[in-house]
């Protein structure tokens, strides 16, 4: 009995190993799907700018029914700030570096903080219109920006 080990040493000398491999599958893990998830504050940003952006897409919808057909004449910097109420990753807030109304009434933002170019472009349909979003790249943009129909405005 005095030449044993006790059972609890060969457990602990197991603790290590055991130990290394917990770390190694956990890096493993993060490894893979750290890419699929990486994008989602961007992205949440991304929409967070979009919602910002409503006063701009309501002044150019009253002036696409109050003149339709004719060019839109407003100056963005009126409703798209410089930098936003956003904090990014790095905890700066957003700047809108470039920040345009066309005269098709399409808004164009660009963000070289987050590197996403948006265009947000309405369509009048009677006495509604309605906002598309297109964004790039895509991998960086919401989904509401791939295309897809946005909320019409009243």
């Amino acid at each position: 009995m005095g030449s044993q080990e006790p059972r609890y040493w060969r457990i602990n000398k197991k603790w290590p190993v055991r130990a290394i491999w917990v770390m190694a599958l956990g890096a493993l893990l993060y490894l893979i799907l750290r890419p699929m998830y990486c994008d989602y504050t961007d992205r949440a940003r991304l929409a967070e700018i979009i919602v910002l952006s409503s006063s701009a897409k309501d002044e150019v919808a009253q002036a696409l029914l109050a003149a339709p057909g004719k060019p839109v004449s407003l100056n963005a910097e009126q409703f798209l700030p410089a930098v936003m109420k956003i904090h990014s990753s790095s905890g700066d807030l957003i700047e809108l570096a470039y920040r345009n109304i066309t005269s098709k009434g399409e808004i164009q933002i660009f963000s070289p903080q987050l590197g996403v170019m948006l265009v947000l472009t309405p369509h009048l349909a009677g006495k509604e219109v309605s906002w598309t979003c297109w964004g790039s790249p895509t991998s960086n943009v919401p989904a509401m920006c791939r295309g897809e129909q946005l909320s019409a405005a009243p």
